[in-house]
């Protein structure tokens, strides 16, 4: 393969021939115009033919008259002397395609001027071109056999009738088109000097055609010094190329950087290298145009696709309702045609610096490399930016207030020009007025929002009710997920969220409660100094309950006595000026509300308390005065009932329920206990269980002279009788903590089926309770431990029970400890409600092994009677009796027995108030204790 200069392509004759067909087209003729053929007497037409006799055509070629004759002769025959002896006025060629132009060269040697015709099936483009260039007059496109023969008549009778061309005159014709096409012409010979070249030519290098003959062209140095590798005009001359087309930009001595299109042709006769014909034409304007239109071509579409972003800009920013959603529109609009490689909305934050609000993907590795901004400003012109870096920084401006800008990278230096940046210019400006307008809009209607929450506040009656609004309005109006209160709670002196939305809550990390001797926070401190807090970074605080927060910035301000209200953003500096002055009139009106409600909530209380007083008053002067008037009141122990009686007394027992007959004479015929109680002048009765728990007592009965006379004291009769029956049992458990002689019992309670059986089997060891206290509202706190357990399995056990509430682990000592808070009735709650002191308690997988303790003068078999009403099925195990514990070994035990964490309890216990003798629950209250403060028999000594 020759090598060919780089831009430079191959070109062959591009020129096409009819087909063999009938009718028959117009000859393609060298000097005929298509047509023109006429009809011609033939002397002798020479068959030149590969297919030998009888299959060559010799007769059949459409002649009738007898002047035509033809004749066959194989290529292989001497053509010369064949042509000399029988002569000939037309040649037809039909052999091979390969053999062709060797046939039509032998030929053309022997009858130059004789018209030939060639035979070739289907022949392509390049072998016409060939073909003809060595001689033919016309070519048909089938074989001769295959040709009709009025087809072959018409081609002979034309191509004799076109008549030799001569050398000379075709001679002049090439000259002539030469020279009138505008077109630089020449022949160079094979060490590239100039042979002969046309007047255009001439002119450009000053002189006349006769003066360039034999000087070197500079043509073909330029060639040789633009070719990747070889030599093209070498190859041209040697005969391994035909021909090659390259553009090049030539200086001439009369004119500098010509654009010429050139096309090199090697020039041979039977082989023999005549020359190198080069044809160039100047296309130096031409090119001009085309790059002139392709720049406007290109600016107009780059300007389409700006108009087009700018368009799709405004189109969002009539959408847009807040600042935030118009600076991300706008990043993301001009970077989603492709125009821009990414965008960063940068916001003033009032302090003279811009910082980055909304960026689109690939930027956020980039801010840094357009950063420093704080240069920036919008006196400040991008266009010396836009040149070095491939950026531009557009200032957003409307009227005196900057906004801050954008900064759009296109990519490479010169990517903006004075137009675009303009028009980005404008652009800015018009995002300014789309700010202005959102701030404008979201101002009036937070105004709104705010005042419609200061209206819905003044229907609140509940502080929770105040914070809710508050958190919703904060939520909403303020666009503030992180938001919330929290109120003080007076009777554990913490503070406890009242109102918060579930992000708030997640910043603090599970803490949900601040106080004295708590984890230190912003949150407790603003409460307790007064002063309202303002953060950027709250990372950056010593008092941070949860180092691990995503909060940022952080705002707290104190309710008064009420509490403190928080809101919080993972934003660094959320809370400009204007927001911090909406945030504290949402907290300000807040507080106010809470004022109002709880001196509403002040004056109710002492209202409702002045009327329960009443109406407690009421009640036990009407039951004291109904006691003191009742003849023959008797109050019986379960002990000396028949529970199968039918009297009220036995009813009552059986029943846990107060039984009132208002009129005994109902009774008289079904009741004997009626007949004797109208004998003794009684017409109504009352019966009232005396219990604890799920224990009772036994029942008070008392029987009134007048009919219906115990209407209307229900409740304060079950009051009393839960009264009487706390008394006996606080009595009962002082006897047997206090007693100087005490009966020790071990009961095996199978079939306990507890939360602390269920963890005895999961750990396959026995578990001893270390604690137990009551935690109001029917629930209890366990204490127990484990020697070797798996934690999480045993924390898992809390989904399974529903009585479970909270399940914690809580250290590792000796032993792994828990602390669990049940629902319920528990083994050590019915112990103590049956009068029994827990001493020690061992649950087991399916049973439950308890030590008590109760007095010495105390029935055994009530005891474990009652005790079997829960548990039926418990086994006394072992009984034996012993001397109590000494009252003066009382701070020993304290001292010695009890842990860190008890002795805290106790103290705490202490201080708050529990030491005081229990008063006598009012009328209005159960007589059972409370949540906080338990009597010394609810609790356990500290080997429970």
């Amino acid at each position: 393969m020759s090598s060919v200069p780089k831009a430079i392509t191959c070109w062959p004759s591009k020129r096409w021939y009819p087909a063999a067909t009938s009718p028959p087209p117009p000859a393609v003729q060298r000097g005929c115009p298509r047509g023109m053929a006429t009809s011609t007497t033939l002397r002798h037409v020479l068959v030149v033919s590969d297919v030998p006799p009888p299959d060559a055509p010799a007769s059949g070629l459409g002649f009738d008259d007898d002047t035509t004759s033809a004749s066959v002769v194989s290529p292989d025959e001497d053509l010369r002397e064949r042509l000399a002896s029988a002569g000939a006025d037309c040649l037809l060629v039909d052999v091979d395609p390969d053999e062709s132009r060797s046939v039509l060269s032998t030929l053309r040697a022997a009858a130059p001027e004789t018209p030939a015709v060639v035979f070739a099936a289907d022949p392509d483009e390049e072998f016409v071109t060939a073909t003809l260039d060595a001689g033919a007059t016309d070519v048909v496109q089938s074989r001769l056999a295959a040709t009709p023969p009025e087809l072959v008549r018409h081609r002979v009778e034309s191509a004799i009738d076109a008549g030799p061309p001569t050398r000379a005159r075709e001679g002049r014709l090439y000259e002539g088109i030469v020279e009138t096409t505008g077109v630089t012409a020449a022949v160079y010979d094979e060490q590239g000097r100039f042979v002969v070249a046309n007047s255009r030519l001439a002119e450009l290098y000053g002189t006349t055609p006769e003066a360039l003959r034999g000087e070197p062209s500079h043509l073909l140095s330029t060639i040789r010094e633009r070719a990747e590798e070889g030599d093209p005009f070498a190859d041209l001359v040697a005969g391994r190329s035909g021909g090659f087309r390259t553009e090049l930009e030539l200086d001439y001595p009369t004119q500098e950087g010509r654009v010429t299109d050139v096309r090199l042709s090697r020039l041979a006769e039977d082989g023999e290298f005549l020359g190198v014909a080069a044809i160039g034409r100047d296309v130096t304007e031409r090119r001009a145009r085309e790059r002139q239109i392709a720049s406007q071509r290109d600016e107009l579409a780059r300007l389409d696709r700006l108009n087009a972003v700018i368009r799709d800009v405004h189109q969002a920013l009539v959408g847009a309702r807040t600042r935030e959603a118009i600076e991300t529109a706008v990043c993301e609009r001009l970077t989603a045609a492709g125009r821009y490689r990414f965008a960063i909305a940068l916001r003033a934050d009032g302090e003279g610096t811009l910082v980055p609000a909304a960026w689109t993907d690939g930027a956020d590795g980039l801010i840094d490399a357009v950063l420093p901004l704080e240069e920036v400003t919008a006196e400040t012109s991008p266009a010396l930016r836009a040149h070095e870096t491939g950026t531009t920084t557009v200032p957003i401006v409307y009227g005196d207030t900057q906004y801050g800008a954008v900064t759009v990278c296109a990519g490479g230096q010169d990517a903006f020009d004075e137009r675009e940046v303009a028009v980005l210019d404008e652009l800015g400006e018009t995002v300014g007025h789309a700010i202005a307008a959102a701030e404008r809009r979201e101002r009036e209607e937070t105004l709104t929002a705010l005042y419609e929450a200061t209206r819905e506040l003044l229907g609140t009656e509940t502080e929770g009710a105040v914070c809710d609004v508050v958190v919703d309005a904060a939520s909403e109006a303020l666009d503030l997920p992180e938001v919330g209160i929290f109120l003080f709670d007076g009777t554990e002196n913490v503070l406890r969220p009242a109102s918060a939305t579930d992000e708030l809550v997640a910043f603090y990390g599970g803490t949900d409660t601040f106080g004295p001797g708590r984890a230190d926070s912003e949150t407790w401190h603003a409460f307790a100094t007064g002063e309202t807090k303002v953060f950027d970074d709250i990372s950056e605080s010593e008092r941070v309950a949860n180092p691990d927060t995503e909060a940022r910035s952080s705002f707290v301000r104190p309710l008064g006595e009420h509490g403190v209200f928080v809101a919080a953003s993972t934003e660094v500096g959320a809370f400009d000026g204007s927001r911090r002055k909406l945030l504290g009139l949402l907290a300000a009106t807040a507080e106010t509300a809470l004022d109002r409600v709880a001196g509403r909530a002040d004056v109710r209380e002492r209202e409702q308390e002045l009327a329960d007083r009443s109406r407690r008053i009421e009640r036990l002067s009407r039951v004291a005065a109904l006691f003191e008037d009742v003849a023959g009141a008797v109050v019986r122990y379960l002990d000396a009932v028949a529970v199968d009686g039918d009297e009220p007394a036995p009813r009552a027992a059986a029943t846990g329920s107060t039984v009132t007959v208002g009129n005994v004479t109902d009774h008289l015929r079904d009741a004997q206990w009626a007949r004797a109680a109208a004998d003794r002048g009684y017409q109504s009765a009352v019966a009232v269980p005396l219990g604890y728990g799920e224990t009772t007592y036994g029942v008070a009965a008392a029987y009134a002279t007048e009919p219906h006379a115990f209407e209307g004291t229900a409740a304060a009769l079950d009051e009393l009788g839960d009264l009487v029956g706390f008394a006996i049992n606080a009595a009962e458990t002082r006897r047997g903590v206090l007693a100087d002689r005490v009966t020790e019992l071990e009961l095996r309670l199978p079939g306990t089926d507890t939360f602390v059986n269920a963890v005895a089997d999961l750990a396959g060891e026995p578990v001893q309770y270390l604690e137990l206290a009551p935690a109001g509202d029917g629930r209890t706190d366990i204490l127990f431990a484990l020697e070797d357990a798996d934690v999480e399995a045993v924390l898992g056990l809390q989904a399974e029970f529903v009585g479970v509430e909270v399940l914690d682990h809580v250290g590792d000592e000796e032993r792994a400890r828990f602390r669990a808070t049940v629902t319920g009735r528990t083994v050590a709650s019915t112990l103590l409600s049956s009068g029994a002191v827990p001493r020690r308690v061992v649950a087991h997988p399916d049973v439950t092994v308890a030590v008590v303790e109760l007095p010495a003068q105390r029935d055994v078999r009530v005891v474990v009677d009652r005790v079997a009403e829960t548990y039926p099925g418990v086994e006394l195990v072992s009984r034996r009796d012993r001397a109590g514990r000494d009252r003066r070994d009382l701070r020993g035990v304290l001292e010695t027995e009890l842990t860190d964490r008890q002795r805290e309890v106790l103290t705490a216990a202490y201080e708050s108030g529990c030491s005081a003798s229990p008063s006598p629950p009012s009328p209005t209250t159960s007589a059972r204790p409370s949540a906080g403060c338990s009597p010394l028999s609810s609790t356990t000594s500290p080997d429970v």
